[in-house]
């Protein structure tokens, strides 16, 4: 018998051996406040650390409304109570799907100075061995389990919260403490520790029961709900399965025929899609250059690949060979295959390497073995449109929020801190910013689960999750991709450069008068290429305001630019301008394709790291063209 993730249930629906049990799904009793016991949670502080004093958010009418129910409700409830402590952490308000608010109490000043419980979570691969004889499961999901366990008597006042309506502290575990996860577990690990691992996995609130047999299924689900229903306990009868013969289990895809790891933790990579042009490949070989080194004869696979990349090929024709195709899926393969991809180990350093472009996502994790830093798993995706208007800052915390998230049985509760290396250096400060956003807020309750710190890392010093962010397909299409965009050259040049599609060419064509009348000619174009006019010195009045492409060294430019005797003072110009971009201000997801001149920055937007964009009203003349990263 099965019950279905997430359909609404009633305690009808639950299997009939079962029925006798069916108070541990009993929604107002999970509401009541539990009894102190053992396993109260203890807020140790460290040595000298100073309680938090938050400040207070400005609310409008919607979140005082949602403020008052939040506090009667708690109130009633008995598990808050007014406060008179010294410590003050703040409150946001986040939006949830259905329109309504979320309360999220800010604690990262009270996990700043907590001393670190350090007990492990579970080793799921390890547990996971033992159920390689199972034949049927069930699943149970904890409902607001961390509500189950009371904070010790004295240690209330810690986690004080201020709002408008005066201070109160809880009475009970509240989402976002540090230490929340591991002493969950501690609990946990004491009410099953004689059956894990004997018919049943728990990670947190996450429990699977195993059997080989039917009979023997019913008798271990059974002291498993017992056991829940004596601690005061409760699932959420929506989220379990009864008496499956396969299911999934933290990353884990399970069935009776083997345990395999749920195509999630490659799927970034193994849908890759096929290169469509020259600077697909140039990506998708930066992104393998990463990985050569663990790849037997990279070099040669990759050979069909590299020689499409030639400067001789790159007016050509674009046309992937079927020898180059194989290479790419040989690659592909290789990427996920065990020389390259290791097994996760709860021992090893751990690091996450993080990226975000304007339209998607991404992240790699790895472990150091044998001195090297091998991946474990690989995660990208497209960002909503919703997200793709987020400030930068944002955007680049959403990558670590969505990795940590997605690889949470293997990242919370490890043994040594957790390094994030990201691009974007303002994020390095985000553990200690006293204001944040209320998303930002809701971001900080995922966080508290793990130990980690931010480092920053400059762009150029990594690459495999910038890499996956700037796949083709991560890349939005038609009007979408015109978004914040303004076209700088006239349109000749845009017609020149389509695919010579006559229903296209002719219309554009005809609007270069207008352009002329009220611009004048602002490019040369021969040979595929686009030159900078002689006159750039608009140049280093708009550079500033522009999130560029890697730039052209200076010589380059000049090269292109200058031809007659009005070249020396152009030279100056362009090599002044050539400097002051350098690669500093490079931002590859706003490079424009098959030689279309564009410009990111507007006025009221920012680029990478963070610097705000002044206005733009005149063209300013570059070489777009591709070159390989």
């Amino acid at each position: 018998m099965e019950v279905e993730v997430d359909k609404v249930v009633t305690a009808a629906d639950i299997p009939k051996p079962y029925q006798h049990l069916r108070d541990v799904f009993d929604e107002v009793e999970a509401d009541k406040l539990p009894h102190h016991t053992e396993h109260d949670l203890h807020l140790e502080l460290i040595e000298g650390g100073k309680p938090p004093q938050g400040p207070l958010y400005l609310k409008g009418p919607k979140e005082m409304t949602e403020l008052r129910r939040y506090l009667d409700e708690n109130l009633k409830k008995g598990f808050i109570r007014p406060s008179k402590s010294p410590a003050r952490s703040p409150v946001l308000f986040v939006p949830k799907k259905d329109g309504g608010l979320r309360l999220c109490v800010d604690y990262r000043g009270l996990n700043e100075i907590t001393v670190k419980n350090r007990a492990p979570l579970p080793l799921i691969e390890e547990q996971l061995f033992l159920l390689r004889k199972a034949r049927i499961y069930t699943k149970l999901d904890l409902r607001a389990a961390y509500n189950l366990i009371r904070i010790a008597k004295g240690d209330e006042w810690k986690t004080a919260f201020g709002t408008q309506l005066g201070l109160y502290e809880y009475l009970v575990m509240p989402f976002s403490l540090a230490n929340a996860p591991a002493h969950f577990q501690s609990f946990i690990n004491d009410i099953f520790r004689d059956i894990i691992g004997v018919y049943v996995v728990v990670y947190l609130d996450d429990f699977l029961i195993f059997s080989v047999t039917e009979e023997s299924h019913v008798k271990h689900v059974t002291e498993v709900l017992t056991r829940l229903r004596s601690n005061r306990l409760f699932a959420k009868l929506s989220k379990c399965e009864f008496h499956i013969k396969t299911v999934e289990f933290l990353g884990y895809i399970i069935k009776p025929t083997g345990i395999k790891m749920d195509p999630e933790k490659v799927r970034t990579v193994k849908e890759w899609p096929m290169p469509a042009s020259i600077h697909d490949i140039q990506r998708f070989l930066g992104f393998a250059n990463f990985y050569r080194r663990f790849i037997a004869h990279f070099a040669r696979i990759a050979k069909p690949l590299t020689s499409l990349v030639k400067p001789t090929e790159r007016f050509k024709k674009f046309e992937l060979p079927e020898e180059a195709q194989q290479a790419f899926h040989q690659l592909i393969q290789a990427f996920t295959s065990a020389g390259v991809l290791q097994h996760f180990d709860y021992h090893l350093p751990t690091r996450l390497e993080t990226d975000a472009s304007d339209f998607a996502i991404a992240g790699v994790l790895k472990q150091e073995h044998e001195e090297r830093w091998h991946p474990v798993a690989f995660y990208s995706r497209k960002m909503s449109s919703a997200e793709r208007n987020y400030e930068i800052h944002d955007k680049e915390l959403l990558a670590v929020v969505a990795c940590l998230t997605q690889w949470r049985h293997m990242l919370a509760g490890l043994p040594s801190q957790l390094v994030i290396l990201t691009d974007h250096e303002a994020l390095k400060y985000f553990k200690s910013q006293r204001r944040i956003t209320g998303r930002q807020a809701r971001w900080a309750v995922l966080l508290a689960d793990f130990d980690f710190i931010l480092q920053y890392r400059p762009g150029d010093k990594g690459g495999e999750p910038d890499a996956l962010t700037r796949r083709a397909d991560m890349q939005p299409a038609g009007e979408e991709q015109e978004h914040n965009v303004r076209q700088l050259l006239p349109p000749r040049v845009f017609a020149e450069t389509v695919d010579h599609d006559s229903t296209l060419v002719a219309p554009m064509l005809s609007m270069e008068s207008i352009w002329t009348t009220a611009f004048g000619s602002i490019y040369i174009r021969t040979a595929n290429l686009l030159w900078a006019p002689s006159d750039v010195s608009v140049a280093s009045d708009t550079a500033p305001a522009l999130s560029l492409q890697r730039a052209p060294s200076s010589s380059s430019t000049v090269q292109g630019a200058c031809h007659g005797p009005e070249c020396t003072g152009s030279m100056k110009a362009v090599g002044s301008y050539g400097r002051s971009t350098g690669t500093k201000g490079r931002d590859d997801h706003s490079r424009p394709r098959g030689g279309r001149v564009e410009a990111r920055g507007l006025a009221g937007t920012s680029d990478r790291n963070g610097r705000s964009a002044t206005s733009m009203e005149r063209a300013v003349p570059m070489e777009t063209m591709d070159t390989e990263d």
